[in-house]
């Protein structure tokens, strides 16, 4: 049987064989996610996209669109039937692309219209940034703000000449003037009937797209001349002392901006910035965007308060916050910090990890067709859950109530705090903290029963390399070697299964690697993997980083120093963009920087160094607002600080190893770099790290050298002698 969407071009014999045998191979327990099923509850409608490994583009095989995936197949089409090309872009945990699907694109007389008057395009923007990149822009110059689902409609040669986000299906929905089947119609009609002002729009649209990849539209800004310390007073100025975070709702736990402020106030010595970074992260942790059960934050709150998130989870939010907790760990010596950040990296090895070792992208907000419905109880759901006693536990300590608070439900919130908990139960705080514990386990295993959020189990290189950076960096600040091996593991799964003919891939599923690697996939990679040679003194690492960096010189870097998303041998788009704003993800200019920095500092290569300063220069005389680029601006506060090298020479004594190592793990410095080398590897691991040459376990202690500009301090088997070292005091 055919399952042809209505309307739809004709398919060869050989495409409905391939359709048919993906179906054949799903099995008879397959469920399409679709609302057209047959009598047999088989899908009525097949389209291309279930062909591919994407999940977003799976959630949408079945639509009765009949749908392209990106590809030149379509385009040519679009030009041999003379149609305008609808473009949908989105990701699988996007909430509102689940409801413009379900209003809109499983309608069948949308469907029709689109099929009949279109050649449609659906596009997962977590495979493919760079398209996505292209038309923000052209969404962002056309409407001033931008997000997904992104609705863009194209000429056959890919030019833009409309463009929005979400729309309400029918005129009047949702307080919509036009809804989307009207504006279907009347911009299939402006193709057609006003074919050359059209044009005129599209070529205009793509000039403005071009000069601002380019940045040779730039308008003067203080961005260029803002210092670190400038742009961290500035964003202090948009500090919320009341509940933390930047702004007002919604609220994103933007890490970069974070990390730049609490660089500035541990520079600074300054004790307001440090209570605002201390407040942000406590109000994060205490809040419903921080899962209590399982661990991990979700994609940004909906209001001021970190109460009601946006229920999704992302692998590149956690993986970064990990990091955040961890430098604020080390600066307060705050122990919660600590463990806010082993939670998430037990959610991560717990939920979110690959069998062979990969980490998973995220999970969805929406389970059982209700955004948050996983994670939320109202209190007789607790009290069947887990009986009255635990109840009582977990109904005190998060403040659950009877209305609720979030559509007549809890979202868990620490906002009680232990001690006020404990007087009402009549516990002693550390007995509370226990029960809690164990009332927490409980609940976790009750809500192990729901129907789980969707998970997105693609994986992506540059989020991968976030997440073995985390790791790593977890492995000696909280001492842990099971994080450390984690971090080695997905650090061989990318290389063994994103790697080809040298260089990488982004994607993976299913065994399927796919879409060749862009700049934040090399520069996120790499940086994991600097981490792993400072953690583990493996000099393989390093020349894993080198050789990828050397990929990046080569096939990314423009002649102004500046580097594109795409290497040179990329599919051609309209623009080839610069990255130059560090948002929910720092861009890839901003992380290469660092890496450069890095390596230059390892290896006493200056001409990385200069590289650096050369690349920070050009970004920032692009970059369109002065906290665009914050993680940028921390690599130059490193440029323009005393850098210093850090190693610690071990030997067989594992506890005389741990306490320099706690050591240098109980001390926050970001403008240091560090090797851990056992003694007998000292003169290979020179090979690479030239400074490392010479330096001994002196009398066969473990023994660290803190080395700063040309001169080194001595060296330091002791403790407290080696901390004193690494206080600022002493340089």
């Amino acid at each position: 049987m055919k399952t042809i969407p209505p309307q739809s071009t004709p398919r060869s014999e050989e495409l409905e064989q391939r359709l048919g045998n993906r179906l054949e191979e799903m099995g008879p327990g397959y469920t399409p996610r679709t609302r057209h099923l047959t009598s047999d509850h088989r899908p009525r409608y097949t389209n291309r996209l279930l062909l591919t490994t994407s999940p977003y583009l799976l959630q949408h095989a079945h639509n009765p669109v009949d749908w392209f995936p990106w590809s030149e197949e379509a385009f040519l089409l679009a030009e041999q039937l003379d149609r305008p090309v609808f473009l949908s872009i989105g990701y699988s945990t996007c909430h509102w692309c689940h409801v413009m699907e379900h209003e809109s694109f499983e309608d069948e007389q949308i469907a029709s219209v689109m099929n009949s008057r279109y050649i449609c395009i659906k596009l997962d923007r977590e495979e493919r940034p760079d398209i996505d990149a292209v038309y923000m822009r052209a969404v962002q110059l056309a409407t001033g703000h931008g997000g997904w689902p992104m609705s863009v409609w194209l000429f056959p040669d890919k030019k833009p000449f409309y463009s929005g986000t979400y729309f309400p299906a029918y005129d009047g929905q949702r307080g919509a003037r036009m809804g989307f089947l009207s504006l279907l119609n009347r911009l299939a009609d402006l193709f057609s009937t006003d074919r050359v002002r059209v044009i005129q729009a599209a070529s205009h649209l793509t000039n403005e797209i071009r000069n601002s990849f380019q940045g040779t539209n730039d308008t003067p800004n203080k961005q260029h001349e803002a210092s670190p310390d400038d742009v961290a007073r500035l964003l202090l100025r948009q500090a919320d002392y009341q509940w933390g975070g930047f702004g007002h709702a919604p609220k994103f736990p933007v890490p970069s901006q974070l990390d730049l402020v609490l660089r500035y106030g541990w520079k600074h010595d300054d004790a307001e910035t440090k209570r605002f970074v201390e407040l942000t992260l406590d109000k994060m942790a205490q809040g419903g965007i921080y899962d209590h059960l399982a661990g991990g934050f979700a994609r940004y709150s909906t209001d001021s308060q970190w109460l009601v998130p946006h229920f999704e989870k992302m692998l590149y939010d956690n993986a970064q916050l990990v990091c955040t907790y961890l430098d604020a760990f080390q600066w307060t010596q705050n122990p919660t910090y600590a463990e806010v950040a082993t939670d998430i990296l037990d959610y991560l090895t717990r939920e979110m990890s690959h069998p062979s070792g990969g980490f998973y992208s995220a999970t969805d907000a929406d389970s059982e067709g209700e955004e948050g419905r996983f994670f939320v109880w109202t209190i007789p759901e607790v009290v069947s859950a887990v009986g009255e006693e635990k109840a009582a536990i977990i109904n005190t300590v998060y403040g659950m109530s009877e209305h609720g608070n979030w559509e007549g439900t809890n979202i868990l919130t620490r906002w009680t705090p232990l001690s006020v908990a404990s007087q009402h139960l009549g516990l002693s705080e550390h007995e509370t903290k226990k029960r809690l514990g164990e009332a927490k386990s409980a609940l976790y295993e009750a809500r192990k029963q729901r129907v789980p959020p969707s998970l997105d189990d693609k994986v992506l290189l540059a989020w991968n390399g976030l997440a073995i950076r985390a790791f790593a960096r977890a492995g000696w600040v909280l001492n842990n070697g099971e994080y450390t091996q984690r971090a080695i593991v997905a650090a061989n799964f990318m290389l063994a299964e994103l790697g080809h003919n040298g260089r990488l891939y982004r994607v993976w599923r299913n065994g399927q690697a796919h879409v060749d690697a862009m700049l934040e996939d090399y520069a996120f990679f790499v940086s994991g993997l600097i981490e792993l040679v400072e953690v583990t003194g493996d000099s393989r690492w390093l020349d894993e980083a080198i050789r990828l960096q050397q990929i990046v010189d080569t096939r990314f870097r423009d002649v102004d120093g500046c580097y594109f998303m795409t290497a040179d041998d990329h599919e051609s788009l309209l623009a080839r963009e610069k990255p130059a704003y560090d948002g929910a993800e720092p861009c890839g200019n901003s992380v290469v920087c660092e890496n450069l920095v890095r390596l230059g500092l390892l290896t006493d290569r200056v001409e990385y160094l200069d590289n650096a300063r050369r690349t920070i220069d050009r970004v920032l005389a692009i970059a369109n607002h002065p906290t665009a680029v914050p993680r940028l601006l921390t690599v130059l506060e490193w440029l323009n600080t005393a850098q210093r090298e850090v190693a610690v020479v071990v030997t067989d004594d594992h506890d005389a190893n741990a306490a320099l190592l706690n050591g240098l793990a109980q001390c926050f410095d970001p403008y240091r770099v560090f090797t851990v080398v056992h003694h007998s590897q000292v003169d290979m691991t020179a090979q690479a790290i030239p400074w490392i040459k010479g330096k001994t376990a002196i009398g066969g202690k473990p023994t660290a050298y803190v080395c700063s500009g040309m001169n080194c301090q001595l060296p330091a088997r002791d403790v407290t002698l080696f901390v004193a070292q690494l206080s600022r005091s002493s340089d």
